[in-house]
């Protein structure tokens, strides 16, 4: 333990002692006990325990956003989130949210446990699950000419770990009505939790014929990455650094047969599934060292099953032509059907987190992104 969190000893109970027993918690429970003493209130509310707390396996959840035709009305979809109670999924028993703070049309994350809820991009929250702590965002609005639209928004959300504040970077990519085509650079906004308030950022030149392929990132180690698609259906990985607010662009591994998957997280290292839809069988890249190497092949399977992410120790989610929500162990072989049923779904492994994202004072006058086709650096 860090010697740096302090606390007080209880009696005849050694502080580390008392450390390790409330860092065993759930957050709903360590919540509860910031009334026994001022000491442990101090202790939970330090940000080195709060990181410390969150990186415990037996935090990590199964959240679950699915997506249903309603039984009255076939031409209705409808939509919830539930998730699974058991960290170790041997039992497969949920707890469906049925009051969600707002039914985002997308929902990114997870970062140290807090989610991020859009409704466009001038409607963004950020979500503690766990806490029910919902914080709404100031308005974000792009400044855009004439014959301009906004194609895609794609959101990042992650720890800068120099400063130790929470981000979150916004992406619109454009496109120009009068040619149906998309402009060569990409509108930027970064928003800081401790200053509760949005900044511009410099247009970042990504090439003709780029479109974000889920709005969705995944966040590691301070930085954030997309999958992205451009032109003949290459595949390439945009990264943004958190920390020095540096965008970069790397070549995909795979090759264009291969139908591109989700990025996720391998071992702590990004990954990549794609799948090889003639043989019916998946690859999963992981990026050590700035080099790609294919960690593992998978299958044949039955059919070609849509590959929606990772489990803990590399399990593969995956979602069935019929609906049916999958889990395919690589190492025992095994395909376990977790239960659900929908149109289609999208899985989060979160872990509790004891973050506050309450807002202090009032919230601020929303903020216009500026138009930067003058600013691109040019090449």
């Amino acid at each position: 333990m860090e010697r740096d969190i302090m606390v007080e000893s209880n009696g005849d109970l050694p502080a580390d002692v008392m450390i390790e027993m409330l860092l065993r918690l759930p957050v709903i429970s360590i919540i509860r006990y910031r009334c026994v003493c001022k000491s442990w209130y101090t202790l939970t509310k330090n940000p080195k325990f709060i990181h410390r707390h969150q990186q415990r396996d037996h935090n990590t959840r199964l959240l679950v956003y699915c997506t249903f035709e309603d039984e009255n009305n076939r031409n209705l979809e409808m939509s919830y989130f539930t998730f699974f109670l058991d960290e170790t999924l041997t039992d497969l028993s949920t707890k469906r949210l049925d009051d969600p703070p707002i039914m985002p049309v997308a929902f990114v994350g997870p970062c140290e446990g807090i989610f991020c809820l859009m409704n466009g991009n001038k409607y963004i929250s950020l979500w503690n699950l766990v806490t029910q702590e919902l914080r709404r965002l100031p308005k974000c609005r792009a400044s855009l000419p004439p014959y301009t639209t906004i194609h895609n928004s794609s959101v990042g959300f992650g720890l800068d770990l120099v400063s130790n504040d929470y981000k979150l970077v916004l992406i619109l990519t454009l496109l120009d009505t009068r040619i149906d085509f998309y402009y060569d650079f990409s509108h930027i906004a970064v928003y800081n939790l401790s200053t509760d308030s949005w900044r511009g950022f410099k247009g970042f030149k990504l090439g003709r014929d780029y479109t974000c392929g889920r709005i969705d990132s995944t966040y590691l180690s301070g930085v954030c990455y997309w999958l992205a698609r451009e032109e003949g259906d290459n595949h390439v990985i945009i990264s943004f650094n958190m920390s020095d607010e540096t965008i970069q662009a790397m070549k995909s591994p795979c090759t264009r047969e291969l139908t591109h998957g989700p990025l996720g997280l391998y071992d702590n290292s990004l990954s990549l599934i794609a799948l090889d839809e003639i043989k019916k069988c998946y690859h999963l890249w992981v990026l050590k060292e700035k080099c790609w190497i294919k960690q593992l092949t998978v299958g044949p399977f039955i059919e070609a099953y849509n590959s929606l992410g990772l489990w803990k120790n590399g399990e593969i989610f995956l979602e069935s032509s019929a609906g049916k929500l999958l889990l395919y162990d690589p190492n025992t072989e095994e395909m376990r059907d977790l239960g659900l049923r929908g149109l289609w779904f999208y899985v989060h492994c979160f872990k509790e987190s004891l973050l506050s994202i309450k807002r202090e004072g009032r919230l601020l006058e929303a903020f216009d992104i500026p138009w930067h086709i003058l600013g691109v650096e040019q090449q």
